[in-house]
C-alpha cells in the first residue's frame, strides 16, 4: 500500500530544490552532526550513494481517470493525466509528458511495472488500484534516480542510510 513509502526521494536537479538548505546540510554533515539532526531541520540527507537528497511527499498521490469494465480497470496517457501529484510535477515538470499504462486486473499473479528511459515510458501492471499507485510511484522514483544519478534500486531499503563508515567504502572498493 502507498502507506509503506510515503516519500520519494528528489535531488539537486529538482525545480525548486533548495540548495543553500542541501549546502548548510553538507557542512553539518561534514562537521559530524547527527544526521538525523540535520535531515528535519534541513530537510536534506546523504543517501547511502553520497549524493544529498530530499523528500517529495507522495501520501496525497492518487490514480486518476482510470476506467474500470467488469472488475479491470485502466489508465493511459501522459502521466500528468493518471497520477494526481502536484508536488512531483512541480519538482520534475518533465515527467508530466511521460506516457504511461495503467493496468488492474484483481487475478493477476504479481504486480509489476518498468520504467524505459529510451521510450520514456511507464508500464504498472496491478491486482488493485493501491497498488498499481504503490508500483507507479517505484518506477516514478527510477526515473527521478536517473535525472539525479542517484544510486539504481529495486526497493526503498536500498536507500536507508548505512552504518558504514566512508573511509571503510573505500578501503572495500580498493579491494574490488
Amino acid at each position: 500500500s502507498n502507506d509503506e513509502m510515503p516519500f520519494s526521494f528528489a535531488g539537486k536537479n529538482a525545480k525548486g530544490a533548495d540548495l543553500d538548505k542541501m549546502a548548510e546540510a553538507e557542512r553539518r554533515l561534514e562537521a559530524g552532526e547527527d544526521r538525523d539532526a540535520v535531515r528535519r531541520s534541513t530537510g536534506w540527507h546523504k543517501g547511502a550513494d553520497g549524493k544529498m537528497r530530499f523528500e517529495v511527499d507522495d501520501s496525497g498521490a492518487k490514480i486518476k481517470n482510470m476506467s474500470f469494465f467488469m472488475g479491470e480497470g485502466e489508465a493511459s496517457g501522459k502521466l500528468s493525466k493518471v497520477l494526481d501529484h502536484p508536488e512531483l510535477f512541480r519538482a520534475y515538470p518533465e515527467l508530466a509528458d511521460v506516457d504511461a499504462q495503467i493496468f488492474v486486473a484483481p487475478n493477476m499473479e504479481v504486480s509489476r511495472g518498468s520504467f524505459s528511459p529510451s521510450e520514456n515510458r511507464l508500464r504498472v501492471s496491478a491486482r488493485s488500484k493501491e497498488e498499481a499507485l504503490s508500483s507507479l510511484l517505484h518506477e516514478v522514483q527510477h526515473s527521478m534516480q536517473r535525472k539525479e544519478g542517484f544510486a539504481k534500486g529495486g526497493s526503498p531499503d536500498a536507500f536507508s542510510p548505512l552504518n558504514v563508515s566512508e573511509t571503510r567504502i573505500s578501503e572495500i572498493n580498493r579491494e574490488l
